[in-house]
Formats: C-alpha cells, sequence, structure tokens
C-alpha cells in the first residue's frame, strides 16, 4: 500500500514535489517541479507508477557548471 510520506519520497527522489488538495471530502495528489507540473490523480498508487516513468530530475544548482 503506497502512503503519502511514500509518494512524497519517490517524488522528491526524481526531483519532483508532491502536492495535495481536499475537495469535497476527497484527495487530489499530483507532482510538480521547475519545468513541469502534472494533472491530479485521486490514487497515490496510479501517481507513484505515473512517476516512475518520468525522468529523474537535477535541481538547477546540482548541475555540473561548465
Amino acid at each position: 500500500m503506497m502512503t503519502i510520506d511514500n509518494v512524497a519520497q519517490l517524488a522528491k527522489q526524481r526531483g519532483y514535489h508532491l502536492k495535495i488538495v481536499a475537495l469535497d471530502n476527497q484527495c487530489f495528489y499530483w507532482i510538480e517541479n521547475l519545468y513541469f507540473t502534472g494533472n491530479p490523480y485521486n490514487s497515490l498508487r496510479e501517481l507513484a507508477l505515473f512517476i516512475q516513468q518520468l525522468p529523474i530530475v537535477t535541481p538547477p544548482s546540482r548541475r555540473c557548471q561548465p
């Protein structure tokens, strides 16, 4: 079973931030970073599967300098 903590850690490892909103007693989850905002999911499991397909994004401060 995927927990919010598991999905947040997975997103962080790949360079994304997990976002959550509750509307009408239902939670929606999506990920964001400087370059990308994902579509909302109502299933953490489906979001985790999606995150695993995305490329790993390196923050600008960690990129190699010429």
